[in-house]
């Protein structure tokens, strides 16, 4: 809900598809964060590399799975998007989640965490 709503204020804050160089840095700090809280949650609750990606599939596939009206109904969600710009966003959707289950699949041992 709160992406959302930072989304649809944000947009032209967030997704400027003229201008590569930012996208990229929009796309690199967001695989960066995603990949930082997946290892944050994986080690604040001590999981072994099973439950690691395991984790990491569920959240994805539900979080993909409450994006789909949002895609499909995107100009009643952000009415100011262009479809330029929701084009970045699907793409910045699929990279945010294809880092996640990443983060549940590798590296398989993490210091600090169980390894079996």
């Amino acid at each position: 809900m709160q992406a959302t709503l930072t989304i649809r204020f944000g947009t032209d804050l967030i997704f400027k598809p003229d201008d590569l160089g930012y996208m990229a840095i929009v796309f690199a700090v967001t695989g960066i964060a995603v990949y930082g809280a997946g290892i944050f949650f994986y080690r604040l609750f001590s999981l072994n590399p099973f439950d690691r990606a395991t984790a990491g599939i569920l959240i994805c596939a539900v979080g993909l799975l409450a994006d789909m009206p949002v895609a499909i109904h995107y100009k009643d969600v952000f009415p100011d998007m262009t479809p330029e710009q929701f084009s970045w966003f699907v793409a910045w959707v699929i990279w945010g989640y294809g880092v996640g289950i990443l983060t549940g699949i590798w590296p398989k041992n993490l210091p600090g965490l169980p390894k079996e």
